[in-house]
């Protein structure tokens, strides 16, 4: 390596010389490039890395790409430095041809241990985050899109859109989270070897919702789907889905409701109940009335039976009769 980047070295500031050298910004170019350098020949590649992405930004080159690619393989990076090794071979202008068979020799090699993850996610719309870095769409494979852990910037995850596709990760131990709204999160920690192409199932599990349930009857009974879950005030919860709730106190009409609860869901019920009106047959009055009622109905019918009951008289062929006393 140390060779290459000093042949790089000259090249690149063979380059910078033809342009103007009262540029502010190509001579700290330079200078940045001639930093990164010597600090790859003291293999310090986080530091290399950083003198060559601010030389880079002030001036892009295929040389300042390659060693950017170069330093991004050295520390293990393999999905950044492939990135940065075919910017370099696509750049204009190009890099001379033994410098391009040499960073083709290098993609065939990070292709080959990285690692490629067939993934089945639950929901499809859940965020992933990889070491802390939301995961980039960079193609598709046998018609699923294809995702790529390494490359963005750090931050939260972002919603993945699809329930089956191929994660692109370098080889070694990482921490995959998975979040949504209303589930539990899912922090999962895996270690691949190079090259391996493991199959994973995420899933999250849906956050329960909780009732708070309250009532103006403060003895009033609840109850969940007919089953008996206590007295109000009182708080449950239960999975996302419909329930029926009632709540029914003494002298109290019931109250009765149906509601529907979404995952993480705090409700507030208050059942508001009231004042049972006594029925009319339990006044005393209702009752004493009845009684006047069927006993006189009573005699009604005894009297209209023994009316029935009393024989007719025959009156004769002259049609009169003594009725006796």
């Amino acid at each position: 390596m140390r060779s290459i980047a000093s042949c790089l070295t000259l090249l690149f500031l063979c380059g910078v010389a033809r342009s103007d050298e009262n540029d502010a910004r190509l001579s700290e170019a330079r200078q940045l490039f001639q930093s990164g350098t010597e600090l790859v020949k003291a293999a310090q590649w986080y530091e290399a890395l950083g003198a060559f992405e601010r030389s880079h930004a002030l001036r892009p080159h295929p040389v300042t790409a390659f060693n950017l690619a170069a330093c991004e393989r050295a520390l293990g990076r393999y999905t950044r430095a492939l990135v940065r090794f075919n910017e370099a071979l696509g750049a204009t202008p190009p890099v001379p041809t033994p410098l391009a068979d040499e960073m083709r020799g290098y993609v065939r090699e990070i292709e080959g241990l990285l690692v490629h993850v067939e993934i089945e996610l639950e929901p499809a719309d859940a965020s992933l985050a990889v070491d802390g870095r939301p995961v980039e769409v960079t193609g598709t494979r046998n018609g699923r899109n294809t995702l790529t852990a390494g490359l963005a910037e750090p931050g939260p995850g972002k919603p993945v859109g699809a329930t089956r596709f191929e994660l692109v990760a370098d080889p070694g131990t990482h921490l995959m989270v998975l979040s949504r709204n209303g589930f539990n999160d899912s922090v999962v920690r895996v270690i691949w070897a190079p090259g391996a192409r493991p199959i994973m199932a995420l899933k999250l599990d849906r956050m329960p919702a909780t009732m708070h349930v309250s009532s103006n009857a403060p003895t009033a009974a609840v109850t969940v789907d007919g089953v008996d879950v206590g007295v109000v005030p009182l708080d449950l919860s239960r999975p996302p889905g419909r329930y029926t709730v009632a709540m029914r106190s003494r002298g109290m009409l019931p109250y009765l409701t149906n509601v529907t609860l979404a995952p993480g869901q705090e409700l507030n019920l208050e059942g508001l109940m009231t004042k049972e009106r006594p029925s009319i047959a339990r006044k005393w009055w209702f009752w004493t009335s009845i009684g006047v009622v069927v006993t006189g109905v009573a005699l009604g019918a005894y009297f209209g039976a023994r009316a029935a009951e009393t024989p007719q008289l025959d009156r004769g062929g002259l049609q009169w009769a003594v009725q006796l006393r």
